[in-house]
């Protein structure tokens, strides 16, 4: 329990805040390193604090296709299991953040993606 006269520099309205936007994806290092002072009115009488703060990765992130479309020309004969076009997806999250699922929709049920490999 905190009592008594707190000094911080930014401002904050409650004894540990985020004084600015904090995005995953643009840290070279998601882990921060606090280091928290506190003194009474003698000078002799302070303790240190250390943090280590870890920002997590959010599902802020959509997975993107490339490309995302297509134009494919095959012949009616072509054989069945035959690599029609190859194309990946990406996405920028991490972790469990990072899984995606795909579903094909084909009315006819005559071409498949493979799920993971993204082959059709």
């Amino acid at each position: 329990m905190f009592v008594g006269v707190m000094v911080c520099g930014c401002h904050c309205r409650t004894p540990f805040c985020c004084i600015q936007p904090v995005d995953y994806d643009l840290l070279l290092n998601p882990t921060f390193n606090l280091t928290v002072y506190v003194e009474d009115t003698d000078t002799t009488h302070v303790d240190v604090a250390y943090i280590e703060l870890r920002v997590t990765d959010a599902n802020d992130n959509a997975p993107v296709f490339s490309p995302n479309q297509q134009r494919i020309s095959i012949f009616e004969n072509v054989s069945v299991s035959t690599t029609l076009f190859r194309f990946s997806v990406s996405d920028r999250d991490t972790g469990t953040n990072k899984q995606y699922r795909s579903a094909c929709e084909d009315f006819f049920g005559t071409f498949c993606v493979y799920l993971f490999t993204y082959l059709i």
